[in-house]
């Protein structure tokens, strides 16, 4: 049972017999992610905690399918499974919930109501800043989270502290007037502010890729391969002519002239903005 103003402590399946201890004091609690995307070994963990070590406190399970690169959408179905087993272990039933990125609305909404009609149920919302930065999203965002009535849990992307963000507070203040209980999840210290301010719980993350949610890379496309093999080519050629220096005949370089041309061209070890064109 969470209880109001609980501070949790965030952590991967592989901490969490570590920080249990110190998530199992009064007022207290602990939010363990699976490691590696390793849902069943988090499963076990839990099992573990809960069956053999006796852990009291609240635990919640964060799936965390929307993190990483292969991060699901928020239109993503939740997984009946994962439901199930969090009723079957006796812990509050987070959603595995999708990104919900900006603009997104309808998937924001199907989060929300496809969670509303689950009994006992907490609807993740892993959103861009967005949503609690700029005045429109944030007024469609409180519209939904009362229609819906369920309560949430939020985690928000950032390359670093979410709350540092300009117009984030503001919005997070928006969200905890809705009068539903509201859960943060991922945070940094940010987290007491959010405690003083009428969020049910919120939880530090153990390490800094668990005190926010870490924005997907995009991958640039591949290099042009004339870009590629030009510089290649002439190291190839330059080497070519430092071995053969010795033997060649008088109109080729000399040794000297040939050593100099060898130490100009690229080292193996060059930077890749050597590989996209020389030096000008």
């Amino acid at each position: 049972m969470i209880t109001d103003g609980t501070l949790l402590v965030h952590c991967s399946a592989n901490q969490a017999l570590r920080c249990a201890p110190i998530a199992g004091r009064p007022g207290a609690g602990l939010v363990i992610s699976p490691y590696q995307r390793d849902e069943a070994g988090l499963l076990a963990t839990a099992a573990y905690l809960l069956r053999q070590r006796r852990f009291e406190a609240p635990l919640l399970l964060d799936a965390a399918r929307y993190a990483g690169q292969a991060r699901l959408p928020a239109s993503a179905p939740f997984n009946p499974r994962w439901l199930r087993r969090q009723r079957e272990l006796g812990v509050p039933v987070l959603t595995d919930s999708g990104y919900v990125d900006s603009g997104d609305e309808p998937g924001l909404a199907g989060i929300l109501h496809r969670a509303a009609v689950l009994p006992d149920t907490i609807a993740v919302l892993p959103l861009h800043p967005t949503w609690l930065q700029d005045r429109l999203h944030r007024t469609v965002l409180t519209g939904h989270i009362r229609a819906a009535g369920a309560p949430v849990a939020l985690v928000l992307e950032a390359n670093r502290d979410p709350f540092a963000l300009p117009g984030v507070v503001d919005g997070l203040l928006a969200v905890l007037g809705c009068g539903v209980p509201t859960l943060l999840l991922r945070c940094d210290v940010s987290a007491l502010g959010a405690l003083c301010h009428g969020a049910q719980a919120a939880a530090v993350g153990t390490v800094a890729g668990l005190r926010h949610l870490t924005p997907a890379r995009h991958r640039s496309p591949p290099a042009p391969s004339h870009a590629a093999s030009g510089p290649r080519r002439r190291r190839r050629c330059s080497a070519r002519r430092c071995r053969t220096a010795g033997s060649a005949p008088s109109r080729e370089p000399t040794a000297a002239t040939a050593t100099r041309t060898c130490s100009a061209a690229p080292a193996p070890s060059a930077t890749a903005a050597t590989w996209t064109g020389w030096p000008r």
